[in-house]
């Protein structure tokens, strides 16, 4: 499966787009819509030509949008080892929480394990909403729950549910994060409707 127009979007949107280096939530080197920089960084080397990451300090649009394109590569492979048959909400939320969190926090999750029951078949209705909730435990960084990342969760869960729960109450969420939340899930799904 390939994340949709609309999927790539809901990342840059929630990633942001620098074209300098800077430091993300956690400290980490990061550029471009939150490519964490590695030492010899493979991404950024077929990217930029330049082999030293330490010497990588902006990159053009151009840039950006190619080295986005080659980190998706692997998330999306990610996804589709799980093995089960998704929506297309479904696997965008759950390429744009695995480009936020890491593979290998991914790998280690409760959210893997419960995917990975329903390996070749979708996952039951009965048994989506239970799933989503696993989305709010990685609203933190390093200890410290971030605002930022617990409203990502929330847009990511409602992408994975498709709907949008307006009445949803969550300790530490403001009303007008919630409007955000909405708003960017509306945006979301018109960016679908449309096929950007």
């Amino acid at each position: 499966m390939q994340i949709s127009s609309a999927g790539i979007r809901l990342i840059m949107d929630l990633e942001g787009i620098s074209n300098k280096r800077y430091k993300d939530s956690a400290g980490l080197d990061t550029i471009g819509v939150g490519h964490l920089i590695l030492d010899n960084d493979p991404n950024l080397h077929k990217v930029t030509g330049i082999s030293n990451s330490d010497e990588v300090k902006s990159l053009t649009d151009a840039q950006i949008m190619r080295l986005l394109e080659l980190d998706l590569v692997g998330f999306i492979a990610e996804i589709d080892r799980v093995g089960v048959i998704f929506t297309q909400s479904q696997f965008d939320a759950l390429v744009s929480l695995v480009f936020n969190i890491g593979v290998g926090n991914f790998r280690g999750s409760t959210l893997f394990k419960l995917l990975s029951r329903h390996k070749g078949s979708r996952i039951p209705d009965s048994r989506v909403e239970d799933i989503s909730q696993e989305f709010g435990r990685w609203r933190y960084a390093g200890k410290k729950e971030i605002r930022g990342l617990l409203v990502r969760r929330l847009i990511e869960t409602f992408i994975f549910l498709d709907k949008a729960n307006e009445d949803a109450i969550i300790e530490g969420v403001r009303a007008s994060d919630m409007d955000y939340i909405i708003s960017v899930f509306e945006d979301y799904k018109v960016n679908r409707a449309q096929r950007i």
